[in-house]
């Protein structure tokens, strides 16, 4: 009776420590706005063995409705099972989010990775469901599901707030990925591949995130638009973070126009901001820009671009989706005919290797 007494007792310390340090840990891992630099190795060990953060196989998701407010629990739950079924062979999906105006961007990159063999690991978020529509008659090997988002139409550029909107709810549905225990490539499709990207790619079991450095940064800034993020607990903790953030800016925009300007700190500013100061211990790797180049790129001189041998190469670092779009005809970057439908395949196969 004694001994049954004591093992009740220490059971009940033991459930009282653990309650504390995840008290601790939600109080200063996931509210406070300045990254706790300096958290102790026991209290990520403790918060990542709950179920919540640990990293497992399983995909029965644990989502408090603080966590993603603004979805509804069917999108969510659609979000999940289509990439749980992505994910049977290999636990990553490419993910991005666009809306209709995008749709010329995504058919290009679409004929660019045709010969990849990597449609089937795509998994694209479309703003309505026309949209989605479209895509899956056009490409029917890739995941499409749709937000019905439908105001966020037309072109939403970089530092606008509908743009932002759109990164808003993309950091939302990561989470929701990562929650689910798996792992998620963040692409864009303003770019072109010179090559897979996703088999050139190479990490050690003890990488959390994988990177790609700003130009002009001193690598202390990284693309929001070219990241990989495996299910760890310590990314969990971090994206989370970064949700919350980002979740509290949305707030702020959701009544305002569109077009608007935003000015504030953005999603890939948030993050790097919480790598370089070390937050949830999140161990990282970095993707030299030599072989895997943002926009600057274009305006390297000819002796410079010589000397890199890009993977892929974003077009970023210019404003506005015409601006982009005939830099990429400019630079035998962009493979569709002029009916903005089929593929230029002698295009693909003259510049993918």
């Amino acid at each position: 009776m004694s001994r049954l007494l004591s093992k009740t007792v220490l059971f009940t310390l033991q459930t009282l420590v653990t309650f504390l340090l995840l008290l601790f840990m939600k109080t200063h891992v996931l509210i406070y706005d300045k990254p706790c630099t300096n958290i102790a190795e026991d209290y990520i060990r403790v918060i990542c063995s709950t179920d919540k953060y640990k990293q497992n196989t399983s995909r029965n998701v644990h989502i408090m409705k603080s966590d993603i407010s603004s979805e509804s629990e069917a999108v969510k739950r659609q979000l999940i099972s289509v990439a749980s079924e992505m994910t049977l062979e290999r636990n990553m999906v490419l993910f991005t989010v666009v809306n209709d105006a995008y749709m010329p961007f995504v058919n290009s990159w679409l004929c660019n990775t045709k010969t990849m063999n990597i449609h089937k690991s795509v998994l694209i978020a479309t703003t309505d469901a026309l949209t989605r529509e479209t895509l899956k008659t056009r490409w029917p090997e890739i995941n499409v599901i749709s937000l019905d988002m439908g105001t966020l139409s037309g072109n939403q550029t970089f530092g606008t707030i509908g743009y932002m909107k759109l990164i808003i709810k993309r950091a939302e549905m990561v989470l929701v990925l990562l929650l689910a225990n798996i792992d998620v490539f963040i692409f864009e499709v303003d770019c072109v591949w010179l090559s897979n990207a996703v088999s050139s790619i190479s990490f050690k079991e003890h990488h959390d995130i994988i990177v790609n450095p700003v130009s002009g940064s001193n690598s202390e800034t990284f693309a929001g638009g070219f990241i990989l993020l495996r299910s760890t607990c310590r990314t969990k903790i971090v994206w989370h973070k970064v949700t919350d953030v980002m979740m509290v800016l949305g707030e702020r925009v959701k009544s305002l126009q569109d077009f608007g300007t935003f000015e504030e700190e953005n999603e890939q500013e948030v993050l790097a901001r919480l790598l370089r100061d070390g937050y949830g211990n999140v161990t990282i790797k970095m993707l030299p820009l030599e072989m895997y180049a943002d926009g600057k790129w274009y305006n390297l001189s000819e002796e410079d671009r010589s000397k890199t041998r890009p993977v892929i190469i974003n077009n970023n670092w210019i404003v506005g989706n015409k601006a982009k779009m005939k830099r990429a005809k400019e630079w035998k970057h962009w493979f569709l005919h002029d009916d903005y439908q089929t593929c230029d395949m002698e295009r693909v196969h003259s510049v993918v290797h």
